[in-house]
C-alpha cells in the first residue's frame, strides 16, 4: 500500500453496529475522538459493520487503530490495548467482535499491501443486544477507551518507515 505524500498518516477505524447497544461501541468511541479534532495526521472511518469498506477508506495510510467491541472474558467496560499480532496469538481467550477486519488485514499483508503498524483498542461488552446506547459499564468506561485510543495515535505518529525496506 503506497502512501501518498498528502495522505493521513494514521487511519482509525471504529467498528461496530449502533443498533446492538455495545457492539457499536468502536463507532462510539470514533465520533467522540473527532469531537473537536482537526488533525490532519489521521483520517477516521466509521467502519459500522463493513470491515472491507473500512480497510478501502484506510488506503494510503501507513498505520491503522481499530476501536471495537473485544471479548476477552473480563468484566464489562475492560478497555484492551493489542498489537495485531497479539490479537492473533491470543485468538482462542480474545476475539475482535469483526473477526473478518482481522482476516482483511491478513489478506492486505500477503498481498503487500498492509500497514506498518496495526494497534487495537477494544473495550469488553456488558451486552450485545438490540437497542441504541451503551450499557452502563460501557458508558462508564468509555472515557477509559478514549485516552488509550489517544495514546495508541500518539505512538502509531511515531511510526517510521524505512524507504525501500521489504516486510518480513
Amino acid at each position: 500500500m503506497e502512501a501518498r505524500a498528502d495522505s493521513p498518516r494514521i487511519a482509525v477505524i471504529g467498528m461496530g453496529n449502533l443498533l446492538m447497544t455495545d457492539d457499536g461501541v468502536g463507532v462510539h468511541a470514533l465520533h467522540r475522538l473527532q469531537e473537536g479534532c482537526s488533525n490532519e495526521t489521521v483520517r477516521w472511518v466509521d467502519g459500522g459493520t463493513d470491515a472491507w469498506g473500512a480497510l478501502h477508506a484506510a488506503q494510503g495510510c501507513r498505520a491503522l487503530l481499530i476501536l471495537d467491541a473485544v471479548r476477552g472474558r473480563h468484566p464489562p467496560g475492560t478497555v484492551y490495548r493489542l498489537s495485531l499480532d497479539e490479537l492473533r496469538a491470543r485468538t482462542q481467550a480474545l476475539s475482535l467482535h469483526e473477526v473478518s477486519l482481522v482476516h482483511a488485514i491478513g489478506l492486505q499483508d500477503a498481498l503487500g499491501e498492509g500497514f506498518d503498524a496495526v494497534r487495537i483498542v477494544g473495550m469488553e461488552p456488558e451486552r450485545i443486544e438490540w437497542g441504541i446506547g451503551l450499557s452502563e459499564a460501557c458508558s462508564r468506561a468509555m472515557p477509559q477507551m478514549l485516552e488509550a485510543a489517544r495514546s495508541e495515535i500518539g505512538e502509531l505518529k511515531e511510526v517510521e518507515t524505512t524507504e525501500g525496506a521489504q516486510r518480513c
